[in-house]
């Protein structure tokens, strides 16, 4: 059964709720650098396939996206999204 309950309103306190979130993206960025993007740089030098070159470039833009969002976290941009939802302003949108 997955740990996952749609019906849960579980209350987080904020500085926890990053720490996890910070932790997920971590181990997804590792599993992209670590295990996905070297299988599919091998694969496109083997094949040269244009499907996976787009694997390739999929896993590089999650990467990227995991990193981007890591540094967040440890800045504070994204603090606001931790907030409860009644409590927290909305994002501000940025370039970039």
């Amino acid at each position: 059964m997955a740990l996952y309950d749609p019906d849960r309103n579980p209350t987080v306190d904020p500085a926890d709720a990053a720490v996890v979130a910070h932790r997920f993206l971590t181990r997804c960025r590792d599993w992209a650098r670590d295990r996905e993007i070297p299988r599919r740089l091998e694969q496109v030098a083997e094949d040269m396939q244009p499907t996976d070159a787009a694997s390739l470039h999929a896993w590089t833009a999650w990467m990227r996206f995991c990193e981007h969002a890591l540094r967040e976290i440890e800045d504070g941009t994204l603090d606001p999204w931790f907030l409860p939802p009644d409590s927290a302003p909305e994002p501000s949108t940025s370039e970039g």
